[in-house]
Protein backbone atom coordinates (compact mmCIF):
# COMPACT_ATOMS: atom_id res chain seq x y z
CA UNK A 1 0.00 0.00 0.00
CA UNK A 2 1.24 3.46 -0.76
CA UNK A 3 0.85 6.34 1.69
CA UNK A 4 -2.31 7.66 0.01
CA UNK A 5 -3.99 4.25 0.10
CA UNK A 6 -2.98 3.79 3.73
CA UNK A 7 -4.36 7.20 4.66
CA UNK A 8 -7.62 6.55 2.80
CA UNK A 9 -8.07 3.14 4.43
CA UNK A 10 -7.29 4.68 7.81
CA UNK A 11 -9.74 7.56 7.46
CA UNK A 12 -12.43 5.16 6.26
CA UNK A 13 -11.96 2.89 9.27
CA UNK A 14 -11.90 5.78 11.73
CA UNK A 15 -15.07 7.23 10.18
CA UNK A 16 -16.86 3.89 10.42
CA UNK A 17 -15.69 3.45 14.02
CA UNK A 18 -17.15 6.87 14.79
CA UNK A 19 -20.49 5.83 13.29
CA UNK A 20 -20.74 2.26 14.51
CA UNK A 21 -18.56 2.10 17.62
CA UNK A 22 -17.50 -1.29 18.89
CA UNK A 23 -18.42 -3.48 15.94
CA UNK A 24 -16.73 -6.91 15.66
CA UNK A 25 -16.22 -6.57 11.91
CA UNK A 26 -14.59 -3.15 12.26
CA UNK A 27 -12.36 -4.43 15.05
CA UNK A 28 -11.25 -7.25 12.76
CA UNK A 29 -10.57 -4.80 9.90
CA UNK A 30 -8.61 -2.51 12.20
CA UNK A 31 -6.53 -5.43 13.44
CA UNK A 32 -5.96 -6.64 9.87
CA UNK A 33 -4.87 -3.21 8.62
CA UNK A 34 -2.42 -2.67 11.47
CA UNK A 35 -1.04 -6.18 10.95
CA UNK A 36 -0.43 -5.55 7.25
CA UNK A 37 1.22 -2.21 8.00
CA UNK A 38 3.40 -3.80 10.69
CA UNK A 39 4.58 -6.36 8.16
CA UNK A 40 5.37 -3.59 5.65
CA UNK A 41 7.39 -1.70 8.25
CA UNK A 42 9.14 -4.48 10.14
CA UNK A 43 8.90 -7.57 7.91
CA UNK A 44 8.69 -10.82 9.86
CA UNK A 45 8.69 -9.94 13.54
CA UNK A 46 10.92 -11.95 15.86
CA UNK A 47 9.29 -13.19 19.06
CA UNK A 48 11.72 -11.17 21.18
CA UNK A 49 11.73 -7.44 20.53
CA UNK A 50 14.96 -5.93 19.34
CA UNK A 51 15.76 -2.30 18.50
CA UNK A 52 15.17 -1.33 14.89
CA UNK A 53 17.17 1.82 14.13
CA UNK A 54 16.32 1.33 10.46
CA UNK A 55 12.66 2.18 11.17
CA UNK A 56 11.85 5.86 11.46
CA UNK A 57 9.75 6.76 14.52
CA UNK A 58 8.02 9.33 12.29
CA UNK A 59 6.91 6.79 9.65
CA UNK A 60 3.22 7.53 9.00
CA UNK A 61 2.49 3.80 8.85
CA UNK A 62 3.93 3.38 12.34
CA UNK A 63 1.69 6.18 13.63
CA UNK A 64 -1.35 4.37 12.21
CA UNK A 65 -0.23 1.02 13.67
CA UNK A 66 0.30 2.50 17.12
CA UNK A 67 -3.04 4.30 17.01
CA UNK A 68 -4.77 1.11 15.86
CA UNK A 69 -3.21 -0.95 18.65
CA UNK A 70 -4.24 1.66 21.22
CA UNK A 71 -7.78 1.72 19.81
CA UNK A 72 -7.91 -2.08 19.90
CA UNK A 73 -6.70 -2.04 23.51
CA UNK A 74 -9.50 0.39 24.37
CA UNK A 75 -12.12 -1.60 22.44
CA UNK A 76 -10.96 -4.90 23.99
CA UNK A 77 -10.14 -3.79 27.57
CA UNK A 78 -9.47 -7.29 28.92
CA UNK A 79 -7.12 -8.43 26.13
CA UNK A 80 -3.43 -8.04 27.07
CA UNK A 81 -2.14 -8.75 23.57
CA UNK A 82 -2.74 -5.26 22.19
CA UNK A 83 -0.80 -3.27 24.80
CA UNK A 84 1.88 -5.99 24.77
CA UNK A 85 2.28 -5.73 21.00
CA UNK A 86 2.25 -1.93 21.10
CA UNK A 87 4.94 -1.94 23.81
CA UNK A 88 7.11 -4.19 21.66
CA UNK A 89 6.86 -1.85 18.67
CA UNK A 90 7.52 1.23 20.79
CA UNK A 91 10.62 -0.45 22.20
CA UNK A 92 11.84 -1.23 18.67
CA UNK A 93 11.78 2.46 17.72
CA UNK A 94 13.26 3.71 20.99
CA UNK A 95 10.11 5.16 22.54
CA UNK A 96 10.89 3.56 25.89
CA UNK A 97 8.68 5.51 28.26
CA UNK A 98 5.57 4.76 26.21
CA UNK A 99 6.69 1.14 25.89
CA UNK A 100 7.00 0.90 29.68
CA UNK A 101 3.45 2.20 30.17
CA UNK A 102 2.04 -0.30 27.67
CA UNK A 103 4.01 -3.18 29.21
CA UNK A 104 2.56 -2.25 32.60
CA UNK A 105 -0.94 -2.28 31.15
CA UNK A 106 -0.33 -5.69 29.55
CA UNK A 107 1.05 -7.03 32.85
CA UNK A 108 -2.04 -5.85 34.73
CA UNK A 109 -4.32 -7.46 32.16
CA UNK A 110 -2.38 -10.73 32.38
CA UNK A 111 -2.66 -10.59 36.17
CA UNK A 112 -6.44 -10.14 35.91
CA UNK A 113 -6.67 -13.10 33.55
CA UNK A 114 -4.64 -15.22 35.96
CA UNK A 115 -6.79 -14.18 38.92
CA UNK A 116 -10.06 -14.71 37.06
CA UNK A 117 -8.97 -17.89 35.32
CA UNK A 118 -9.96 -16.38 31.96
CA UNK A 119 -6.59 -16.64 30.21
CA UNK A 120 -6.02 -18.69 27.10
CA UNK A 121 -2.80 -20.47 28.04
CA UNK A 122 -2.82 -20.97 31.81
CA UNK A 123 0.57 -19.28 32.23
CA UNK A 124 -0.69 -15.71 32.51
CA UNK A 125 1.28 -15.12 35.73
CA UNK A 126 4.48 -15.83 33.77
CA UNK A 127 3.34 -13.47 31.02
CA UNK A 128 2.63 -10.80 33.66
CA UNK A 129 6.14 -11.16 35.14
CA UNK A 130 7.63 -10.92 31.65
CA UNK A 131 5.71 -7.72 30.98
CA UNK A 132 6.82 -6.25 34.34
CA UNK A 133 10.40 -7.04 33.24
CA UNK A 134 9.84 -5.26 29.91
CA UNK A 135 8.35 -2.28 31.76
CA UNK A 136 11.30 -2.08 34.15
CA UNK A 137 13.79 -2.36 31.29
CA UNK A 138 12.04 0.36 29.31
CA UNK A 139 11.84 2.66 32.34
CA UNK A 140 15.60 2.24 32.84
CA UNK A 141 16.32 2.82 29.15
CA UNK A 142 14.11 5.92 29.25
CA UNK A 143 16.18 7.36 32.09
CA UNK A 144 13.59 6.63 34.80
CA UNK A 145 15.61 4.58 37.30
CA UNK A 146 13.21 5.12 40.22
CA UNK A 147 10.30 3.70 38.22
CA UNK A 148 12.39 0.73 37.11
CA UNK A 149 13.51 0.13 40.70
CA UNK A 150 9.91 0.18 41.93
CA UNK A 151 9.24 -2.86 39.71
CA UNK A 152 12.21 -4.93 40.95
CA UNK A 153 10.13 -6.81 43.57
CA UNK A 154 7.81 -7.98 40.76
CA UNK A 155 10.69 -9.66 38.87
CA UNK A 156 12.40 -13.03 39.13
CA UNK A 157 15.82 -12.98 40.81
CA UNK A 158 17.87 -13.23 37.60
CA UNK A 159 15.80 -10.54 35.97
CA UNK A 160 16.29 -8.25 38.97
CA UNK A 161 20.06 -8.39 38.53
CA UNK A 162 19.81 -7.47 34.86
CA UNK A 163 17.46 -4.56 35.54
CA UNK A 164 19.52 -3.40 38.52
CA UNK A 165 22.52 -3.02 36.18
CA UNK A 166 20.41 -0.97 33.76
CA UNK A 167 19.10 1.12 36.67
CA UNK A 168 22.64 1.83 37.84
CA UNK A 169 23.60 2.94 34.33
CA UNK A 170 20.48 5.12 34.06
CA UNK A 171 21.12 6.67 37.48
CA UNK A 172 24.74 7.41 36.56
CA UNK A 173 23.63 9.05 33.32
CA UNK A 174 21.08 11.27 35.08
Amino acid sequence: MNDVQIEQAWHSLVGRLRLHGRDARLIEELDDLQGRLQHEIFGELPTFPEPRPDVSPSDIRLAFVLDALEALALLEPADPSYPRERASLLFKVGRHLEAAADSLEAARRFEREAADGTGLTGDEEDWARTEFWHAAKNFALAGHPASATALLPRLDEGDREEIAALVAAAADAA
